[in-house]
Protein backbone atom coordinates (compact mmCIF):
# COMPACT_ATOMS: atom_id res chain seq x y z
CA UNK A 1 0.00 0.00 0.00
CA UNK A 2 1.30 3.17 -0.63
CA UNK A 3 1.25 6.26 1.52
CA UNK A 4 2.01 9.83 1.44
CA UNK A 5 2.46 12.12 4.76
CA UNK A 6 2.01 15.24 4.44
CA UNK A 7 1.59 18.41 6.66
CA UNK A 8 -2.08 19.27 5.97
CA UNK A 9 -4.96 18.43 3.79
CA UNK A 10 -8.62 19.48 2.82
CA UNK A 11 -12.05 17.99 3.30
CA UNK A 12 -16.17 18.19 2.52
CA UNK A 13 -18.79 18.26 4.77
CA UNK A 14 -21.60 16.27 4.48
CA UNK A 15 -24.83 16.62 6.49
CA UNK A 16 -27.63 13.84 6.08
CA UNK A 17 -30.99 13.70 8.19
CA UNK A 18 -30.23 11.58 11.11
CA UNK A 19 -33.33 9.63 12.34
CA UNK A 20 -31.30 7.03 14.65
CA UNK A 21 -27.64 6.34 15.25
CA UNK A 22 -26.06 3.31 16.43
CA UNK A 23 -22.23 2.68 16.70
CA UNK A 24 -20.72 -0.41 18.20
CA UNK A 25 -23.32 -2.28 19.71
CA UNK A 26 -24.34 1.01 20.90
CA UNK A 27 -27.32 3.09 19.71
CA UNK A 28 -30.60 5.67 20.61
CA UNK A 29 -32.55 8.18 19.45
CA UNK A 30 -31.58 11.67 18.29
CA UNK A 31 -33.60 15.01 18.59
CA UNK A 32 -36.06 15.79 16.27
CA UNK A 33 -34.70 17.54 13.34
CA UNK A 34 -31.05 16.76 13.84
CA UNK A 35 -28.67 16.46 11.67
CA UNK A 36 -25.45 13.94 11.33
CA UNK A 37 -22.63 16.16 9.80
CA UNK A 38 -19.04 14.35 8.82
CA UNK A 39 -16.02 16.06 9.19
CA UNK A 40 -13.18 14.19 7.35
CA UNK A 41 -9.36 13.68 9.38
CA UNK A 42 -7.56 14.76 6.36
CA UNK A 43 -9.22 17.91 5.90
CA UNK A 44 -8.54 18.88 9.76
CA UNK A 45 -5.47 20.64 11.43
CA UNK A 46 -2.95 17.80 11.24
CA UNK A 47 -0.73 17.15 13.94
CA UNK A 48 2.54 19.80 13.80
CA UNK A 49 4.37 16.65 16.10
CA UNK A 50 4.45 12.76 15.68
CA UNK A 51 6.12 9.37 14.93
CA UNK A 52 5.86 7.11 12.39
CA UNK A 53 6.71 3.12 12.32
CA UNK A 54 9.72 3.78 10.26
CA UNK A 55 11.05 7.01 11.10
CA UNK A 56 8.75 10.27 9.83
CA UNK A 57 5.90 11.71 11.92
CA UNK A 58 3.16 10.68 9.86
CA UNK A 59 0.35 12.49 8.51
CA UNK A 60 -2.95 11.81 5.12
CA UNK A 61 -2.68 8.24 3.85
CA UNK A 62 -4.95 7.48 0.98
CA UNK A 63 -6.45 3.96 1.00
CA UNK A 64 -5.66 3.09 -2.58
CA UNK A 65 -6.65 -0.27 -2.44
CA UNK A 66 -9.96 0.27 -0.20
CA UNK A 67 -8.48 -2.07 2.69
CA UNK A 68 -9.41 0.34 4.98
CA UNK A 69 -12.79 0.88 4.09
CA UNK A 70 -12.09 5.29 4.67
CA UNK A 71 -14.66 7.24 4.47
CA UNK A 72 -13.79 9.04 1.56
CA UNK A 73 -10.39 7.50 0.43
CA UNK A 74 -7.99 8.81 3.20
CA UNK A 75 -7.31 9.03 6.50
CA UNK A 76 -4.36 10.13 9.49
CA UNK A 77 -1.87 8.18 10.95
CA UNK A 78 1.30 8.62 12.43
CA UNK A 79 -0.11 10.22 15.90
CA UNK A 80 2.38 8.03 17.60
CA UNK A 81 3.72 10.30 20.34
CA UNK A 82 2.86 12.01 22.92
CA UNK A 83 1.35 15.02 22.48
CA UNK A 84 0.12 14.56 19.07
CA UNK A 85 -2.85 16.23 18.44
CA UNK A 86 -5.41 16.49 15.35
CA UNK A 87 -7.68 19.01 15.34
CA UNK A 88 -10.71 19.77 14.03
CA UNK A 89 -12.61 23.60 14.38
CA UNK A 90 -16.41 23.66 13.50
CA UNK A 91 -18.84 26.73 13.49
CA UNK A 92 -22.47 26.04 15.32
CA UNK A 93 -25.06 28.33 14.39
CA UNK A 94 -26.43 28.16 17.95
CA UNK A 95 -25.56 26.55 21.60
CA UNK A 96 -26.58 23.38 22.03
CA UNK A 97 -26.64 20.25 24.96
CA UNK A 98 -27.97 17.56 22.72
CA UNK A 99 -24.70 16.71 20.48
CA UNK A 100 -23.45 12.68 19.87
CA UNK A 101 -19.91 12.70 19.33
CA UNK A 102 -18.64 9.36 16.98
CA UNK A 103 -15.15 8.94 16.17
CA UNK A 104 -13.84 6.70 13.37
CA UNK A 105 -11.47 4.41 13.90
CA UNK A 106 -8.54 1.95 12.90
CA UNK A 107 -5.17 0.50 13.18
CA UNK A 108 -2.33 -0.18 11.41
CA UNK A 109 0.87 -2.33 11.62
CA UNK A 110 2.35 -2.34 8.42
CA UNK A 111 5.72 -3.97 9.00
CA UNK A 112 4.31 -6.83 11.57
CA UNK A 113 5.79 -4.91 14.86
CA UNK A 114 3.49 -3.82 17.22
CA UNK A 115 3.90 -5.97 20.12
CA UNK A 116 2.49 -3.87 23.16
CA UNK A 117 3.08 -6.62 26.47
CA UNK A 118 3.40 -8.95 23.89
CA UNK A 119 0.03 -8.55 22.68
CA UNK A 120 -1.33 -7.29 19.24
CA UNK A 121 -3.78 -5.50 20.75
CA UNK A 122 -4.51 -2.06 22.95
CA UNK A 123 -7.31 -0.35 25.07
CA UNK A 124 -8.18 3.42 24.10
CA UNK A 125 -8.74 5.15 27.69
CA UNK A 126 -9.73 8.94 28.60
CA UNK A 127 -6.10 8.84 30.39
CA UNK A 128 -3.84 7.88 27.55
CA UNK A 129 -6.23 8.91 24.69
CA UNK A 130 -7.69 12.23 25.17
CA UNK A 131 -11.03 13.69 23.16
CA UNK A 132 -11.67 17.38 23.91
CA UNK A 133 -14.72 19.57 22.99
CA UNK A 134 -13.17 23.30 23.50
CA UNK A 135 -10.61 21.91 26.04
CA UNK A 136 -12.63 19.58 28.23
CA UNK A 137 -11.88 16.03 27.84
CA UNK A 138 -14.91 13.76 27.40
CA UNK A 139 -14.97 10.54 29.12
CA UNK A 140 -15.84 7.56 27.28
CA UNK A 141 -16.16 3.46 27.26
CA UNK A 142 -12.91 2.44 26.82
CA UNK A 143 -11.95 0.89 23.59
CA UNK A 144 -9.91 -2.32 22.69
CA UNK A 145 -8.77 -2.67 19.68
CA UNK A 146 -7.84 -7.09 19.29
CA UNK A 147 -5.80 -8.88 16.91
CA UNK A 148 -5.01 -6.23 14.86
CA UNK A 149 -2.90 -7.03 11.68
CA UNK A 150 -1.40 -4.91 8.52
CA UNK A 151 -4.74 -3.04 7.92
CA UNK A 152 -7.64 -3.25 9.61
CA UNK A 153 -10.84 -1.89 8.20
CA UNK A 154 -12.39 1.46 9.99
CA UNK A 155 -15.17 1.53 12.76
CA UNK A 156 -17.55 4.33 13.97
CA UNK A 157 -17.45 4.25 18.21
CA UNK A 158 -19.90 6.84 20.35
CA UNK A 159 -17.58 8.40 22.20
CA UNK A 160 -20.34 10.64 23.88
CA UNK A 161 -23.68 12.33 23.58
CA UNK A 162 -25.37 15.21 25.64
CA UNK A 163 -21.81 16.86 24.32
CA UNK A 164 -22.17 21.26 24.74
CA UNK A 165 -21.50 23.10 21.18
CA UNK A 166 -21.07 26.69 22.09
CA UNK A 167 -22.32 29.01 18.83
CA UNK A 168 -20.00 30.01 16.78
CA UNK A 169 -16.58 28.16 16.78
CA UNK A 170 -16.11 25.06 18.78
CA UNK A 171 -13.05 23.23 18.97
CA UNK A 172 -12.56 19.42 18.69
CA UNK A 173 -9.28 17.91 19.38
CA UNK A 174 -7.86 14.09 19.51
CA UNK A 175 -4.87 13.87 21.79
CA UNK A 176 -2.38 10.82 21.68
CA UNK A 177 -1.77 11.22 25.61
CA UNK A 178 0.34 8.44 26.21
CA UNK A 179 4.24 7.42 25.54
CA UNK A 180 3.79 3.38 25.44
CA UNK A 181 5.24 2.40 22.11
CA UNK A 182 3.99 -0.15 19.66
CA UNK A 183 6.75 -1.04 18.33
CA UNK A 184 8.82 0.45 15.43
CA UNK A 185 10.09 4.08 16.01
CA UNK A 186 6.51 4.50 17.38
CA UNK A 187 6.52 6.58 20.51
CA UNK A 188 3.38 6.50 21.74
CA UNK A 189 -0.49 4.60 21.39
CA UNK A 190 -2.90 5.87 19.59
CA UNK A 191 -5.45 4.63 16.46
CA UNK A 192 -5.70 5.86 12.73
CA UNK A 193 -8.93 8.48 12.05
CA UNK A 194 -10.78 8.35 9.17
CA UNK A 195 -13.06 10.99 10.21
CA UNK A 196 -15.60 12.72 13.32
CA UNK A 197 -19.52 12.91 13.19
CA UNK A 198 -21.73 15.12 14.94
CA UNK A 199 -25.49 14.68 15.18
CA UNK A 200 -27.08 17.88 16.89
CA UNK A 201 -29.93 20.06 15.94
CA UNK A 202 -27.39 22.96 15.11
CA UNK A 203 -26.41 23.47 11.52
CA UNK A 204 -22.77 23.30 11.47
CA UNK A 205 -19.68 24.25 9.09
CA UNK A 206 -16.36 24.46 8.84
CA UNK A 207 -13.84 25.77 6.85
CA UNK A 208 -11.39 23.01 5.38
CA UNK A 209 -7.51 23.03 5.56
CA UNK A 210 -6.49 22.55 2.06
CA UNK A 211 -3.00 20.85 0.64
CA UNK A 212 -2.46 19.11 -3.29
CA UNK A 213 -1.94 15.53 -3.28
CA UNK A 214 0.19 13.92 -6.32
CA UNK A 215 -1.79 12.37 -8.85
CA UNK A 216 0.13 9.11 -8.94
CA UNK A 217 -0.79 8.35 -5.02
CA UNK A 218 -4.24 9.22 -5.68
CA UNK A 219 -4.77 5.89 -8.08
CA UNK A 220 -8.36 6.48 -9.55
CA UNK A 221 -9.58 8.14 -6.12
CA UNK A 222 -10.55 11.80 -6.31
CA UNK A 223 -10.53 14.25 -3.46
CA UNK A 224 -14.46 15.05 -2.63
CA UNK A 225 -14.40 19.10 -1.96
Amino acid sequence: MKKIFVAAAICALTAVTALSFAACGEGGSNPPGSETYTFEAEYAVLPTDGAGWSGGMGGVSPDLDGDFNASNGYFVVGMYKKGSTLTFNVEADKAVDDARLVARFSNEDPASLLNIDGKKAYTLTPENYQIKVNGTALDFNDITFNNIHKTNRFMDYTIATGVSLKQGENTIELVCNNDQSMGGTTLGTAPIVDCIKITTTASLTWEPTKVSFPSELQGDKELNV
